[in-house]
């Protein structure tokens, strides 16, 4: 992880994105400098049932210029999902062989809630080789938000 680090920090004009299911590991995986967080870091969880919904209380209590959910492969209708410091959310279905189906229905739900929430939606794919609905072909991306600058 250090020779990771010293890379990020040489390369501020590039834009990583972390990702892990594990958010509660973060805090103790982050540099010593990293305070509020790197402007260009973006740090994310996936979530693909209710269940994993939980891992968001984790990665707000981290501090970060961004975060982003990775709801892929999104398995089942996540209801109404609280945004709130969430800056990205994107969405999948499963990929291979035997991957499940996701209904288009479940990301409609989640790009619905996006716009209010001042998150930006990003629909990466559907199950297997079935083409994104025209209405769900939406693929924003993150604002960085860098300290001093409008």
């Amino acid at each position: 992880r250090p020779r990771l680090w010293e890379l990020v920090r040489a390369t501020p004009r590039l834009w990583w994105a972390i990702l892990t299911k594990r958010p509660e590991r973060i805090g103790a995986c982050l540099p010593a400098d990293w305070g509020e967080g790197y402007p260009n870091v973006l740090l994310g969880t996936t979530v693909e049932n209710r269940a994993a919904l939980s891992r968001l209380t984790w990665l707000r209590a981290v501090p970060a210029a961004m975060r982003f959910i990775s709801a892929e492969p999104l398995l089942e209708d996540l209801g109404r999902v609280d945004l709130h410091g969430i800056d990205w959310l994107i969405v999948g279905g499963e990929t291979g062989a035997a991957a499940r189906e996701m209904n288009p229905e479940w990301a409609r739900s989640l790009r619905d809630q996006s716009p209010p929430a001042g998150v930006r939606f990003f629909m990466k794919q559907m199950t297997g080789k079935t083409p994104i609905p025209a209405d769900l072909l939406v693929r924003e991306w993150p604002c960085p938000v860098v300290k001093g600058k409008a």
